[in-house]
C-alpha cells in the first residue's frame, strides 16, 4: 500500500505477477495478484530506482533495470536475483525499458539517450545493437518484442519508431517521414507474432500498425484492408463523452509493423522536460 509503484509484467497466463516500486523493491505474487512477496528486502537489489520489469511466458525468468544502475534477472520466479551489468559499458547505463522473450533466453533492453541493448543467453552477456548510426544514441523512450525475440520494436521520445527482424542485429527506422515522424512517442507493445504494434505518443494520440505477411493464415484471419500495412492514429476525446472522432488513418509502406495493447507489462515513465 503506497508504494510509488513504476512498472508491472505478468505471466502469460496472469497468475504470476512482478512489480517493481521506483524507490523501492521488486515484489511478485504467484495467485494474480491477491498476495505479494517482498524479493529484494535486503542486499544489493534492495531499494534501488527500479524503472522497469518484464516476464517470460511462465514467470520463471525475470528480469529489472535500475535507472541508472544495472540489469538484474532471475531465473527462480523472483525468488533470487543476479546483477548482470555490474561492471563494463553496461554497467550504471540510464536504463529506461526491459523486455524479454516468451521462452526467458533472449532479453532486450534500451538506455535513454543510449543504446540498445540484447542478450540471447538470459542476460548473462550483453551486445550493443546500435554502437553507430541513425540508431545510436537516441533518447529511446519504448521497447517491445514478440513471442520469440526475433522481432523488436522501440520508439524515441521526440523521434520514430524503430524496428528489428533479426533478434535486434539491425534496425530500420518505419516512420522517417510523414506524421507520425517526430512525435512525442511513449510506450509501444507487440502481438506474439509480432504482426501487430500499438504505441503511445505522451500527450496526444494511441497509433496501430500491422503486417499481414507475419500472420499464418491458417490460424488468423486478415482483418479489413489486410493488403496494405495500416498505421492509424486515434484522436483524443474532446470531453463530450462521446467515443473519441476525427479517426486520422495513413496507409505506409512498411518492412514490419504491428502493434496491439500491451497488458502484460505496463510502465509509468517519468515525465520527461
Amino acid at each position: 500500500h503506497g508504494q510509488p509503484w513504476n512498472s508491472i509484467a505478468s505471466s502469460s497466463d496472469g497468475s504470476r505477477l512482478i512489480a517493481d516500486g521506483s524507490i523501492g523493491d521488486l515484489w511478485t505474487s504467484n495467485d494474480y495478484g491477491v498476495t505479494w512477496t517482498d524479493r529484494t528486502p535486503s542486499g544489493g537489489a534492495n531499494n534501488q530506482g527500479w524503472l522497469s520489469v518484464a516476464s517470460d511466458s511462465d514467470g520463471s525468468t525475470l528480469a529489472a533495470v535500475i535507472n541508472g544502475g544495472d540489469i538484474w534477472t532471475s531465473t527462480d520466479y523472483g525468488v533470487t536475483w543476479t546483477d548482470r551489468t555490474p561492471s563494463g559499458p553496461t554497467h550504471n547505463q540510464g536504463w529506461h525499458v526491459i523486455t524479454i522473450s516468451g521462452g526467458g533466453s533472449r532479453i532486450a533492453a534500451i538506455a535513454s539517450s543510449g543504446d540498445i541493448w540484447t542478450s540471447s543467453d538470459y542476460g548473462a552477456t550483453w551486445t550493443d545493437r546500435t554502437p553507430s548510426g541513425g540508431a545510436h544514441n537516441l533518447m529511446w523512450e519504448g521497447l517491445a518484442s514478440n513471442g520469440d525475440g526475433s522481432r523488436l520494436a522501440a520508439t524515441v521520445y521526440n523521434g520514430d519508431i524503430w524496428t528489428s527482424t533479426d533478434y535486434g542485429v539491425t534496425w530500420t527506422n518505419q516512420t522517417a517521414s510523414g506524421p507520425a515522424s517526430g512525435q512525442t512517442w511513449g510506450s509501444i507493445a507487440s502481438s506474439s507474432d509480432g504482426s501487430r504494434l500499438a504505441a503511445t505518443v505522451l500527450a496526444g494520440d494511441i497509433w496501430t500498425a500491422y503486417d499481414p505477411s507475419l500472420v499464418a493464415p491458417s490460424t488468423t484471419p486478415n482483418p479489413p484492408g489486410a493488403a496494405t500495412h495500416a498505421l492509424q492514429a486515434a484522436a483524443p476525446d474532446t470531453g463530450s463523452g462521446s467515443p473519441a472522432s476525427n479517426l486520422l488513418t495513413m496507409l505506409l509502406v512498411m518492412a514490419f509493423g504491428c502493434i496491439v495493447a500491451g497488458a502484460a507489462i505496463l510502465h509509468q515513465r517519468p515525465k520527461r522536460s
